[in-house]
C-alpha cells in the first residue's frame, strides 16, 4: 500500500537516501511495535529484521518527514506505551506495548497537516527489504559480537599496530624535515615554533601573498606532510605535529617561516614508548630530531616583528 506521495515523486516508490525518515515495526504477534528514524530506513530496518525476526515488514510503514524530531514528537505522545527490552542490543529502548500502527500514522499525518506539508508513506517495505537484498545480500549483517576477553586483546593489538604507524609516519616526516632547512627554535608567548631562512629569490610567494596569513608553497607542503592519519583494527589516530606555517619578511630579499609545534616539548625524552601515549611517541620522536637546533626567545625588532608572530601564535 502507498499512501499520499508528496513532497516525493511519485514515480519513485522507494525513500530517498539522506532525507529524515521514520519507520513504525509492529511484531508478527501483534503485542510490540518500534518506531524509530534514519535516513536510510531501509538499510536500517534490514539491520534490525537480523536482530528482531518478529518484525512484520508486511504491515511495516516508512514514512518520509520534514524533521528528525518527528521521532521525537511520536516518543512523547506514545510515552505511556513506551517499554524497552529485557536484552541490550541496538535499538532496545524504542520498542512500545500495543499495536498501534495505524494510530501512529494517523498521528503523523496530523502533524504534517499542522505544518503545512504532506508526507510519503511507504507500506510496502517487505518488497523494499527483498530489492535491498538482491542488491546487497549482506546488506544489515554485523560481524559477530566479540567477547569482553576478544575486545580486549583486539584493543590492545590495536594500541600496538598504531604505535607503530605512527612512529613509521613521524620518522617520514623527520626525513622530509630535514631537507627543508629548519634553523632554530623560537618561543613566544608560551609556544614553540620551528623557524626557517626563506630567500625571495627562491621562494617569492611569500612576499606575493595576499591576505592575513602569507606564506610559501614549501611551507604549506611541510605543515602537510606533519599530519599524522593512521588506522589499525578499527581504530583511528589523526593529528597535527606542526600546525600551518605564518611567513614573516625581513627586509626586500630574506624572511622567516614559522610553524607552531602543536604538543610542548615532553617532560621526558628518555621514557620507552610503552609509558608513552599515542601522540606523545610522536612528538617525542620529534623533539629528539629537533633537539640539536639553537633555541631562541621571540625577537621584538623590525627583522621578526612581533605582529607576524602573534598572528602565528593564534
Amino acid at each position: 500500500m502507498i499512501y499520499s506521495h508528496s513532497p516525493y515523486s511519485p514515480e519513485k516508490l522507494s525513500p530517498i537516501v539522506g532525507q529524515s525518515h521514520v519507520y513504525i515495526l509492529p511484531t508478527q504477534d501483534q503485542t510490540q511495535l518500534k518506531i524509530g528514524r534514519s535516513i536510510d530506513p531501509v538499510v536500517r530496518i534490514a539491520g534490525l529484521a537480523n536482530i528482531y525476526p518478529s518484525i512484520d515488514l508486511s504491515r511495516s510503514l516508512i514514512i518520509g518527514v520534514d524533521s528528525h524530531r518527528i521521532e521525537n514528537v511520536l516518543h512523547t505522545v506514545f510515552s505511556l506505551r513506551r517499554k524497552a527490552l529485557e536484552t541490550r542490543t541496538d535499538g532496545y529502548t524504542e520498542w512500545f506495548t500495543g499495536d498501534f500502527v495505524e494510530e501512529a500514522l494517523t498521528f503523523t499525518q496530523l502533524i504534517a497537516q499542522h505544518r503545512g506539508v504532506a508526507y510519503t508513506v511507504f507500506g510496502n517495505v517487505d518488497r523494499l527489504l527483498q530489492e535491498c537484498r538482491a542488491r546487497n545480500p549482506l546488506v544489515g549483517q554485523r560481524a559477530p559480537q566479540l567477547t569482553p576477553d576478544e575486545r580486549k586483546v583486539r584493543t590492545q593489538l590495536a594500541k600496538i599496530l598504531l604505535r607503530e604507524a605512527i612512529l613509521d609516519h613521524t620518522q617520514r616526516f623527520i626525513d622530509v624535515l630535514y631537507e627543508y632547512d629548519v634553523d632554530a627554535i623560537v618561543h613566544h608567548e608560551g609556544n614553540a615554533y620551528l623557524a626557517r631562512t626563506v630567500h625571495r629569490e627562491q621562494e617569492p610567494e611569500g612576499w606575493q601573498c595576499e591576505g592575513s596569513r602569507p606564506y610559501t608553497d614549501r611551507g604549506r607542503h611541510l605543515a602537510r606532510q606533519a599530519q599524522i592519519s593512521v588506522q589499525a583494527e578499527g581504530s583511528s589516530c589523526m593529528f597535527h605535529l606542526l600546525q600551518p606555517p605564518i611567513f614573516v619578511p625581513c627586509d626586500a630579499d630574506i624572511g622567516r617561516e614559522y610553524f607552531r609545534i602543536s604538543e610542548p616539548r615532553p617532560g621526558s625524552l628518555a621514557l620507552p614508548a610503552n609509558d608513552l601515549f599515542l601522540t606523545e611517541i610522536a612528538f617525542a620522536e620529534l623533539w629528539s630530531a629537533i633537539e640539536h637546533l639553537p633555541v631562541l626567545e621571540a625577537l621584538q625588532n623590525s627583522a621578526e616583528p612581533n605582529d607576524g608572530m602573534q598572528s602565528a601564535a593564534r
